[in-house]
Formats: C-alpha cells, sequence, structure tokens
C-alpha cells in the first residue's frame, strides 16, 4: 500500500510501444493538450510531465525492439513510479505484453493495463480477453480510440488512486493467455481489421 505522502502526489507512469497512442492518453488524462497529436513512430522523444488531480503523469517515448537506450530511460521511470498505466493494443496482445514483461515482472509500482484497439480486434479474441480479466478480476480498461468520456478517464483515476494492481500472479496470469493477433486487410484503397 502507498504511504500517505505518495497518496497525495502519485507518480505515474505511462509505459508501451511507439505509436500506441500514449500521448494521446496524457492528453486525455491530464485534460491539456500538449501540441499537436501526430501518429507518427517516434514523435514522443522526451519525457513529458503534467500534474492534475494529485498526481504526476509522466509520458514516456514509445519502445521499440531495437532500442536498448530508450527501454532503459523508461526503466528508470519505473523504478520512480508509484503506478504504471500499461497501454497496449489489442490487436497485438500477446507479442507487446510479451515484450513490456520484463518492465513489469520486477516492479513494486501499482499498475494498469490499459487495451486499446478492442474494436479491432476479432469477436473470438476480444471475448477470451474480456472473460479472462472478468473471470481472475485483473485490474484491465478496456478503450476504444473513440471512447473518451469523463467515466472511463474516472475509471482510469480511481484505478490510479485506490493502488489497484496487476498483482505478480495476475501479471503472470496475462503472459500465459494465447491471444492470436489481429491482421489488418487492405480492401481496396482503405485498410480493415
Amino acid at each position: 500500500m502507498l504511504n500517505e505522502a505518495s497518496q497525495m502526489n502519485q507518480r505515474v507512469v505511462l509505459v508501451g510501444l511507439e505509436s500506441v497512442g500514449k500521448t494521446s492518453l496524457f492528453s486525455f488524462l491530464t485534460e491539456q493538450r500538449i501540441g499537436e497529436e501526430v501518429n507518427a513512430k517516434g514523435s514522443t522523444i522526451f519525457l513529458k510531465e503534467r500534474m492534475f488531480d494529485s498526481i504526476t503523469i509522466v509520458d514516456t517515448p514509445g519502445l521499440r525492439m531495437d532500442d536498448s537506450e530508450t527501454y532503459q530511460a523508461v526503466k528508470e521511470e519505473l523504478n520512480r513510479a508509484d503506478h504504471a498505466l500499461i497501454k497496449i493494443k489489442g490487436t497485438h496482445f500477446q507479442e507487446e505484453f510479451e515484450f513490456l514483461w520484463p518492465l513489469l515482472s520486477k516492479g513494486s509500482f501499482s499498475s494498469t493495463l490499459l487495451v486499446t484497439f478492442v474494436d479491432r480486434m476479432t469477436e473470438s479474441t476480444r471475448n477470451k480477453l474480456k472473460n479472462y480479466v472478468i473471470t481472475h478480476k485483473l485490474n484491465v480498461v478496456f478503450l476504444s480510440p473513440t471512447e473518451k468520456t469523463k467515466q472511463r478517464r474516472q475509471q482510469i483515476i480511481t484505478s490510479i488512486k485506490e493502488g489497484k494492481s496487476l498483482t505478480l500472479d495476475a501479471r503472470n496470469k496475462l503472459a500465459s493467455i494465447h491471444i492470436d493477433p489481429t491482421h489488418p486487410k487492405k480492401i481496396g484503397m482503405r485498410i480493415e481489421y
């Protein structure tokens, strides 16, 4: 459990692979636009911090498989964190979770897993993951890119403030579930999932 001082001002670190939408989430949670948001690889190259509602939130650069410098910087931020918001694309849940697992498995921070692009998952994989989360009572929030409501924002903030966490056991359970990736299909000039 967090001590009284850290409950007054919690340090929350956003973690995820490149282009998963951490900066957009950062703006949504802080209710502050930080400039033009673009979905471009490597668009967040520096740490950004904002304070709101007794929370200091840190937007970290997106992780890439071939970038040990960024990986180390994110690892150092997690060592200072009270809570981690881990953002993973539901369409690539298994591979992204496996890549992030070493960062998550050793942390003493509480954590919330945010699964996005749920609307692009196949119905069977979406239901498999949702049922698993419900059955094991895991601290996971499912997000749709268009679902940015005050209620969803409050759900995430409550998870942070209550110190809810993916326990090591829960993280192990998530690492063991097999979710097939959903790859986009090009149909004419558009791409569909």
